[in-house]
């Protein structure tokens, strides 16, 4: 039994580091209520399971290993693709989002709770000050 179980423990090691980026855009999906988008990565990721499956059925286990691995990869990359554009348009959404100099103002209300602001985070605060989009002000 022994013998047999250390034989999967490869992929069973890999399995955190596959699915590691899915996770986590879980996290950020989920907190900034992106339900729908992540239903649909999880039926495009689908699609890329179903057809390794068919084709590694032969190799047993590993196969199906493999084919769990590769859904877990198509996963976060699915998610991490749609992340930029989900999120720019969220900004753009943003009903008085703007400060008077065009920028993003966070103290309006905006379509983020308060969880998912902290899950976009600092770098994204960061990163929209040095493009001018965001005054360190808005920001306290």
């Amino acid at each position: 039994m022994r013998e047999e179980a250390r034989t999967f423990l490869p992929y069973a090691a890999l399995t955190p580091l596959a699915g590691s980026l899915a996770f986590t855009f879980d996290g950020v999906y989920v907190g900034a209520t992106w339900n729908a988008a992540m239903r649909n990565m999880m039926l495009l990721a689908l699609v890329f399971y179903f057809r390794p499956v068919v084709v590694l059925v032969p190799f047993g286990n590993h196969g199906l290993w493999l084919a769990v691995l590769g859904f877990l990869l198509a996963r976060g990359s699915t998610q991490a693709g749609a992340y930029p554009s989900l999120l720019r348009r969220a900004l753009r959404d943003e009903p008085g989002a703007l400060n008077k100099d065009g920028r993003h103002d966070w103290t309006f209300p905006c379509a983020f709770s308060s969880p998912a602001r902290r899950l976009i985070g600092f770098h994204l605060a960061r990163r929209l000050m040095a493009e001018g989009h965001l005054s360190r002000a808005s920001t306290a």
